[in-house]
């Protein structure tokens, strides 16, 4: 099947920017993914002519034996140094609190203490909760403001609308949830 250069122009951009997508997954600078699609497509369009002229002295020296061709391929540029990857996104490093946990701790600094600073001191109920609503995490000896439970943190929880800081879940390595906000 013969593509008109109308279609072949959009098959080249559909696969940059393919390509391109490919490359800037995850990176939320549009900039970045739209200078990938152009490198992309220019390195593409130097590739197909620099094939063509090759193509084309073939053909040439195939139907006039012993002619030579001069200068078609000479001109093509070599192709681009391939575009930089994107930058990681920085995940936030925790907010170690200085001191003890109490019950009044933030959310953050409970994290932290559980899954940085004294691990120990936490029981990891993910795999083993007995019930459904119970914590992921347990402390094992500072209880909640009642003095009735220990204080205990939850990943996500749809109950107590909570869910955990999105690095938490990178030290878990755990998918970060969709429609769920840290804040």
């Amino acid at each position: 099947m013969a593509y008109s250069p109308q279609e072949k122009a959009e098959i080249v951009a559909q696969v940059a920017a393919k390509v391109a997508g490919s490359i800037c997954c995850g990176n939320p600078d549009p900039n970045v993914y739209l200078a990938t699609v152009e490198t992309v497509h220019n390195d593409l369009m130097e590739r197909i002519a620099a094939a063509t002229a090759a193509a084309g002295a073939t053909i040439v020296t195939q139907v006039f034996p012993g002619a030579t061709v001069s200068g078609s391929t000479a001109l093509v540029a070599p192709a681009p140094a391939p575009a930089p990857a994107p930058a990681p996104v920085p995940t936030p490093a925790p907010q170690v609190q200085g001191g003890p946990i109490t019950h009044a701790s933030s959310e953050e600094a409970k994290w932290a203490d559980a899954l940085v600073a004294n691990p120990g001191n936490w029981h990891n109920n993910i795999g083993d909760k007995k019930s459904e609503a119970g914590p992921d995490f347990r402390h094992r000896t500072i209880k909640d403001v009642d003095g009735k439970w220990n204080i205990g943190l939850w990943i996500k929880s749809e109950r107590f609308s909570t869910r955990a800081p999105d690095w938490v879940f990178q030290q878990l390595n755990m998918d970060i949830p969709a429609g769920y906000s840290a804040s």
